[in-house]
């Protein structure tokens, strides 16, 4: 929460973790995925919508591709999400998107992504240190999910190899570096092993309950 870590800052206090403003840029998946790609880290079709202009929704989804995933900004933990695989359904899943995310988030902006079937989910675990230089863990897979929730958690993924694994970490490091992160997070990302593309997700600025399947590994 970067409102929280204001108010310890605005008291005097030191927050061991992510500067607020890094919250911020990573924490929305919109602005995260425009700094992604000016880091120049892999991602799949995308597209901010206008939610005050429902004419443009339909020809920004045709841009992007079906079948599309419509997300929220500030979304997670399953919510804030729909999948759209024609243009009939796609109004009503934008108003379902804004109206959960808007209950359990607060508003925030809706983008539209393309939907990647039969990839793995895969995130890298990265630690940036006070001078803001950044280490990576290795990449966990959590392909094994249900209604958006992981099951089971591994690490190394199994199918990626050594250097599709090096691209994600350099990447992440790229990225968690230039949005100015301190302390620990997690990077996600999409990999199809059929074409070998992986594509950026998004970053969580905190540490997640499967970090104890890296330390296992890692002995960190």
């Amino acid at each position: 929460d970067p409102e929280m870590v204001d108010a310890l800052h605005a008291a005097g206090l030191v927050f061991i973790g992510p500067p607020s403003s890094a919250m911020r840029r990573l924490g929305d998946k919109v602005q995260a995925k425009r700094l992604a790609e000016q880091c120049g880290v892999p991602l799949a079709p995308w597209a901010a919508l206008d939610l005050d202009d429902p004419t443009t929704w339909a020809p920004t989804a045709d841009e992007v591709g079906y079948p599309i995933m419509v997300k929220a900004a500030n979304g997670g933990g399953g919510r804030g999400i729909r999948r759209v695989t024609a243009a009939v359904d796609l109004a009503r899943a934008v108003r379902d998107v804004v109206a959960e995310a808007t209950a359990a988030f607060g508003p925030g902006e809706v983008f539209l992504e393309r939907c990647i079937d039969d990839a793995r989910h895969v995130e890298v675990q990265f630690l940036v240190n006070a001078d803001g230089a950044a280490t990576t863990f290795g990449v966990r897979d959590c392909s094994l999910q249900r209604r958006h929730q992981k099951v089971i958690e591994e690490t190394p993924s199994p199918v990626l190899t050594p250097v599709e694994e090096a691209r994600l970490t350099t990447a992440t490091t790229r990225l968690v570096e230039a949005a100015g992160y301190r302390g620990v997070g997690t990077a996600e990302f999409l990999f199809t092993p059929s074409d070998r593309l992986a594509s950026f997700c998004e970053v969580n600025a905190r540490l997640q309950v499967e970090h104890t399947v890296t330390e296992m590994v890692w002995g960190v």
